[in-house]
């Protein structure tokens, strides 16, 4: 089967949703799954296609609300000495959990559920903040780096290993605080942390 039902994601949006796996498909096929799906009861699928635009989608119902990019990092090519020390901490329990679902909505201002105008400003909030408190519990990140400046947290990142793999789930910086290097060194911690 080229798609799959999301069970989390359905009882949290309380829709049906699945996600369309080959990451290309030529109109005709793309169309006859979107038909499947319909008849099966989907609400919202998700595409992670390599290569798509507005007119491919419009004959079928369909609109692009994101496009996203992963960055990666070979961390044997990275020379640590390279890396200033970065000013972060990790967050513990004592540091305010809203400051941090601040900063979880702050990373989301331009995803796909502040695009898509099928998706309430409730509903997204609802996602990122269950994101963070998934993040903080340890079920979604194995830890969170802070930034302060003068005693408030101006930014985060959430960080977590899989099969020697490292990857960042959120990464904020307050827009008080933008334009201070902040960002950069939140990168560089995570790095440093990656290689630990």
């Amino acid at each position: 089967m080229d798609y799959k039902y999301l069970p989390w994601d359905s009882e949290f949006f309380d829709r049906k949703t699945g996600i369309i796996l080959p990451p290309v498909l030529d109109t005709n096929h793309l169309a006859s799954l979107l038909s499947e799906m319909r008849t099966a009861g989907y609400i919202l699928v998700y595409w992670s296609a390599d290569r798509i635009c507005d007119s491919d989608l419009d004959p079928l119902g369909g609109k692009l609300v994101d496009k996203k990019t992963t960055f990666g990092i070979d961390l044997e090519k990275v020379d640590l000495k390279k890396i200033p020390p970065p000013n972060t901490q990790p967050f513990t329990s004592g540091m305010p959990i809203s400051r941090l679902e601040d900063l979880a909505l702050a990373s989301g201002e331009y995803s796909r559920f502040t695009v898509d105008p099928k998706f309430s400003y409730r509903e997204f909030a609802s996602l990122y903040r269950t994101w963070m408190q998934k993040s903080i519990s340890g079920e979604l990140a194995d830890d969170i780096l802070v930034i302060t400046h003068e005693n408030e947290i101006a930014g985060m990142v959430t960080l977590s290993e899989k099969d020697q793999v490292g990857s960042i789930g959120l990464i904020a910086v307050d827009a008080n605080f933008r334009g201070k290097k902040y960002g950069q060194q939140l990168v560089y911690a995570a790095l440093r942390w990656f290689l630990g």
